[in-house]
């Protein structure tokens, strides 16, 4: 509705008019308004979100309805012309009050010039907050000069506040525009207190608007985001590119952002202190996000101090935390001996949780390393409330074998925590070795093969104690142990120190067969690991032919390259249960035997030093029962093997001295008797002489040389012994001969 006069002058080509204007219901299209409000709108995430989003709701509902007076005079003549606009006054269905009076109000003169402001204008209700801005402007394109005042501004959990702002003229037609920003509010699914920095920009024709020259001092009273507090802090804030922090232009929207070199911020965590730097923190405009690189992370202090290390850190700002991923992590928490490194993935926070999923290296930080470097690539981290916990599958990276399953549990609050490491099955083959787990097995066992399973627990306190424990077990295992093959070891370990390898005493595993030298059958061994890789051997038995073989306590210790010595009993070994197990045939002995094999091993391997087995009394008997190759022995030949049918012993001595994997020396000595020398159909000489010769001990004193693995077995090859016994004999009737001169030495026999 219009009301006033004017004047149209055909003649002159002119039109002038002066009139009050009233428009009931009146509206703007979203069309005209989406620029502004989806600038509005892109500080979603940050403290202005809430701030933002309301100003462009009541913007929305404001422009939907309104009534409005206002009057307007102009003139036109010959395409130019002026217009103004004063004493506006506007009123929405919303409840919005706008009031533009005083000055020379709203101008413009074209084509020349555009428009220019002088008045005050005053804005309140609708969702706005109270404002008033008082401008001056000499003419079109000209600075403007001015202040204005708006009232503190709430909306949600967001609260800005403004200083008065100053506008005043600048170089190149452009108003310099100063105030300073503070806000409250919404920060990553946390909440910042009294976010404080000056703000100074520019603003030139047709709404291009600078903000930020150079680099400013932004601080804050305090920042909290789930457990993590911020206090007071102060830093520089420089623009991301250019010398411009932000900037506005219609069409364009809004561009630029913001970056901190090397932060250091002091916080604390779950009651812990927290260290944060970094070298570089980015924060774009265009899509509200952030970045980070070499941000470092230190939690706690003393020996309860964590670390974590993160070569580049990236989120986007979206509605209720942030989203983003990062690379080239590393850290370890607490005291704990394990570290995680060359760990990448994506994170998200929200909702005061934070999500990890990732991979990553796990080292072993013990001066021992226990074990060697695994792998994980389904790494999982959930924050929640103060309280850690992390899933994952360690993997042996080069065989790429499933190792065990992690789940880790840690407060915050107190410090304390734990990880329990569950192996379902591993599989120990010509493919995956316990070395390749541990080195600490080196030189302890070799060449595994079998099945071990079992569940392991680590723990820690906020003083930096850490304790470890676990159970394992053995099924069927084959391996090469320090005094011999090991067949069939099965057992149970229950480690008191699982990250030290450390036992309790009476560890008892069972073997089903053994070859320390000989092969023995249906062990089992009780031992200790301590610690510095040492294994308390606290003895091991072993039923063999009727008797025992014994290991005496002793311990191993594989730290250093020395010596290292096993002591064998042999307790009451029974001689025809022995030749019977290993299928003797033509030889049969008796009589209980005991003595002592010392083995001694270094990087030359394996020996027996003054081993030594004796019959018990009263000695037994030996026989020999296989055929004669040779017929043409001899009468002293024939005589031998007479005597070797069966000979009965007093005592019989076997000395050991040798390699075990080489040359063994070996001493048998034994004196015994053999009435089988006497036989039907001997001449009256002969029979005398054999009658004699069968009341009278025969010495035997024999040394081989053999291997030590074929020694018991040589005695296999004696399917002639003859050379043996001839020689044995006939040494014995030379010096029968020389003391009772039974006949001369030109018919001694010669073999």
């Amino acid at each position: 509705r219009v009301s006033g006069f004017y004047r149209y002058r055909p003649d002159r080509g002119s039109l002038s008019f002066d009139a009050d204007m009233r428009m009931d219901d009146a509206r703007v299209s979203q069309a005209m308004l989406v620029g502004l409000t989806d600038t509005l709108r892109q500080a979603a995430g940050t403290p202005f979100g809430p701030i933002g989003d309301a100003l462009a709701r009541a913007g929305e509902r404001a422009a939907s309805r309104f009534d409005a007076n206002f009057s307007i005079a102009g003139a036109v003549r010959d395409g130019g012309g002026a217009i103004r606009l004063t004493d506006l006054t506007a009123r929405s269905a919303s409840g919005t009050r706008l009031l533009f009076e005083g000055g020379e109000g709203i101008r413009a003169i074209w084509p020349e010039r555009g428009p220019s402001f002088d008045g005050e204008l005053r804005l309140a209700g609708g969702g706005f907050p109270e404002m008033l801005v008082a401008l001056e402007q000499e003419r079109a394109g000209a600075p403007l000069r001015g202040f204005a005042r708006v009232a503190p501004f709430a909306a949600g959990d967001s609260r800005l506040a403004l200083a008065p702002v100053s506008f005043t003229a600048g170089g190149g037609g452009r108003t310099r525009i100063a105030t300073v920003v503070d806000v409250s509010g919404p920060i990553a699914d946390g909440r910042i207190e009294h976010l404080r920095f000056p703000v100074s920009g520019t603003l030139g024709r047709g709404g291009d608007l600078r903000m930020g020259s150079g680099c400013v001092r932004v601080g804050w009273a305090r920042m909290r985001v789930a457990s993590l507090t911020i206090g007071a802090t102060q830093l520089p804030l420089c623009p991301l590119t250019g010398n411009t922090l932000l900037s506005y232009s219609p069409g364009r929207g809004l561009r630029g952002g913001a970056r901190i070199a090397r932060p250091r911020l002091r916080a604390s965590l779950g009651g812990s202190p927290l260290l944060v730097s970094a070298s570089d923190f980015r924060l774009p405009l265009v899509a509200p996000s952030f970045s980070a690189r070499d941000v470092a992370v230190r939690l706690g202090s003393g020996s309860s101090r964590s670390e974590l290390d993160i070569a580049s850190l990236a989120a986007d700002f979206v509605v209720g935390g942030v989203d983003g991923d990062y690379t080239g992590a590393s850290g370890q928490l607490a005291s704990v001996p394990i570290r995680i490194s060359e760990s990448g993935g994506d994170w998200r926070f929200g909702g005061g949780v934070l999500d990890v999923a990732g991979d990553g290296v796990i080292t072993n930080t013990s001066p021992d390393r226990t074990f060697e470097p695994l792998v994980t690539n389904n790494m999982t981290l959930h924050l929640e409330n103060n309280l850690i916990r992390m899933n994952s599958t360690l993997i042996a990276p080069e065989h790429r074998i499933a190792v065990a399953d992690v789940d880790l549990f840690h407060n915050l609050d107190t410090g304390e925590g734990e990880a329990i490491l569950e192996t379902e099955r591993i599989e120990f083959n010509a493919r995956l070795q316990p070395s390749d787990l541990t080195r600490l097995v080196l030189g302890v066992i070799a060449q595994v093969e079998g099945l071990v399973s079992g569940i392991g627990t680590i723990r820690w306190d906020s003083a930096g104690n850490v304790t470890s424990d676990g159970i394992y077990q053995m099924v069927d295992i084959d391996l090469a142990a320090p005094f011999g093959p090991v067949e069939g070891l099965s057992g149970e370990i229950r480690f008191t120190d699982l990250l030290g390898l450390n036992t309790e005493p009476g560890q008892v595993a069972t073997l089903r067969e053994t070859n320390p030298g000989v092969l023995v059958l249906d062990g089992e061994i009780t031992y200790q690991l301590l610690d510095a890789n040492r294994v308390q051997i606290e003895g091991a038995r072993w039923p063999f032919a009727g008797g025992e073989l014994i290991l005496r306590p002793t311990i191993l210790d594989f730290r250093v390259d020395q010596v290292r010595r096993l002591t064998f009993d042999v307790v009451g070994v029974d001689a025809f249960r022995y030749l019977e197990s290993r299928d003797f045939e033509n030889i049969i002995a008796t009589g209980l035997f005991d003595g002592t094999l010392p083995m001694v091993f270094d990087n030359m391997g394996g020996r027996i030093v003054g081993g030594q087995l004796v019959s018990r009394e009263p000695g037994g008997t030996f026989s020999y029962t296989g055929e004669i190759s040779d017929v043409n022995l001899g009468l002293m030949g024939s005589l031998a093997f007479n005597a070797l049918e069966l000979i009965r012993y007093s005592e019989l001595t076997i000395r050991f001295d040798g390699a075990i994997d080489g040359e063994m020396v070996t001493n048998v000595e034994f004196i015994g008797v053999s009435p089988n020398i006497v036989r039907d159909g001997q001449n009256f000489l002969i029979a005398g002489f054999t009658r004699e010769l069968s009341q009278i001990p025969i010495r035997f004193d024999i040394t081989m040389e053999a291997p030590f693995n074929q020694l018991l077995y040589s005695m296999r090859l004696l399917d002639d012994p003859g050379f043996l016994v001839n020689s044995a004999i006939q040494a014995r009737l030379t010096r029968m001969r020389a003391e009772r001169d039974v006949q001369g030495p030109e018919s001694d026999i010669v073999p």
